[in-house]
């Protein structure tokens, strides 16, 4: 096979992965529910949300407190992405899979919940 023929394959390879927006829709919801189940804690929320410009997302709220702490897409190749414009979160991060941001999200959840706590408990200490 040439150069071209390859490009060619992996073209189709990616159009067949693609998701419908409508798969999208139901992948997004069905991940705000594994988020649940996979990163169980009083700290954090996920709420599914639909935004006509946005279209599907998840928010990670943090449970006790009005903090957003980021948004989470399910993208229409399958892919996962992380916004966030808290300083204890990761700006941006795209994963490839469900599996890879598990690993990775668990503990940059941890380390952005921890400064964020300590950080609120050191400013009610100087109220």
């Amino acid at each position: 096979m040439s150069f071209d023929d390859d490009v060619d394959d992996q073209k189709k390879k990616f159009l067949a992965a693609r998701l419908e927006p409508e798969q999208v829709i139901l992948a997004t919801e069905a991940f705000a529910d594994k988020l649940s189940l996979e990163i169980q804690s009083k700290r954090l929320k996920f709420d599914y949300e639909f935004d006509n410009e946005d279209g599907p997302r998840v928010s990670v709220l943090y449970a006790t407190a009005p903090f957003h702490i980021g948004t989470v897409y399910v993208q229409g190749n399958g892919s996962i992405a992380f916004t966030s414009e808290s300083e204890y979160f990761p700006q941006v991060v795209a994963y490839e899979d469900e599996e890879e941001f598990f690993k990775d999200a668990k503990e940059f959840f941890v380390e952005g919940l921890a400064a964020f706590e300590l950080d609120e408990e050191e400013d009610s200490y100087e109220a």
